[in-house]
């Protein structure tokens, strides 16, 4: 009879127990009580199971809660966001004089309107690269439903003469388009409703060079942290768009100490427009677009 070749890393049931004390050591024997545990777990083990468990459901039902609270607080900043939103892109996407003008004067999102004789939407040069931007109408433009064409509004003429600019070249608007009460300064919620307006003017025009004439432009196109007695004389570029903070003329018929730096400003507008090559345009009356 032949005898079986025993191949390499088998062994034999005497060499067994052998193999397994060398290379296993002191976990070569199973005691009948380790395997009665490895079979029947303890209660403890589903005790714990349960416990963690419940543990789960409880952390997920605080998620749930506090989402649900995080949701009610602020849904209405966020029903507001999406309004404004629709609202600008609707007037964005079929942006045209007639049907913004018409908004404008059929608006009612705010207060503004029921206390005003006219709605001021701006006047001006609709293609020119220039742009004013005030606070809002005053008396004499909520009669004659035309922007800065009061005291302020003749100044503002007299200050374009100054740097040879034809007012009827550029374009004049404000950010409210409805006389605030006895002229006071607009209230955010007003700033924030006719915003859209402003944007769609400023889509329409695609001006160059912005000017924003006193604090309230100036913190509605550049933001709330921006004050015109810090930022004044300096330029800011916005999207291919430069943009350059002054004192309303107004403010210069209250306190004549600046118009020292008004005029500053306006050679500033006048070196800006001959860098960008608009201010022969503009100037002579021809087409300043590029």
């Amino acid at each position: 009879m032949q005898r079986r070749k025993r191949s390499q890393g088998e062994f034999s049931q005497a060499e067994e127990p052998v193999y397994r004390e060398e290379y296993l050591g002191e976990y070569a024997v199973d005691t009948p009580e380790e395997e009665e545990e490895q079979e029947e777990p303890g209660i403890s083990k589903y005790v714990l199971g349960i416990l963690g468990g419940m543990a789960l459901l409880v952390f997920l039902l605080i998620l749930l809660v506090s989402l649900i609270q995080w949701l009610k607080s602020d849904m209405k900043s966020a029903l507001v966001f999406l309004e404004n939103g629709l609202k600008y892109g609707e007037l964005a996407m079929r942006v045209n004089w007639e049907d913004l003008n018409r908004d404008i004067l059929n608006c009612n999102r705010c207060p503004l309107g029921e206390g005003c004789t006219r709605k001021v939407p701006g006047q001006g040069d609709p293609h020119s690269p220039l742009m004013f931007i005030g606070e809002g109408p005053g008396e004499q433009e909520d009669r004659q439903g035309l922007a800065f064409v009061g005291p302020a509004g003749q100044l503002l003429t007299k200050m374009l003469l100054s740097v040879d600019l034809p007012r009827d070249k550029v374009y004049i608007c404000n950010v409210v388009k409805c006389r605030p009460p006895r002229n006071r300064v607009p209230l955010p919620e007003e700033m924030e409703a006719c915003l859209p307006f402003l944007r769609a003017q400023t889509v329409l025009i695609r001006p160059k060079v912005i000017v924003l004439l006193g604090s309230t432009a100036v913190s509605a196109v550049l933001g709330k942290e921006y004050r015109v007695t810090r930022c004044r004389g300096q330029w800011f570029e916005r999207k291919g768009v430069w943009i350059l903070p002054t004192y309303h003329p107004s403010a210069l018929l209250h306190d004549e100490t600046k118009k020292r730096d008004s005029w500053q400003d306006l050679k500033m507008l006048r070196e800006k427009l001959k860098e960008l090559e608009l201010y022969e345009a503009l100037r002579t009356g021809e087409d300043g677009k590029a």
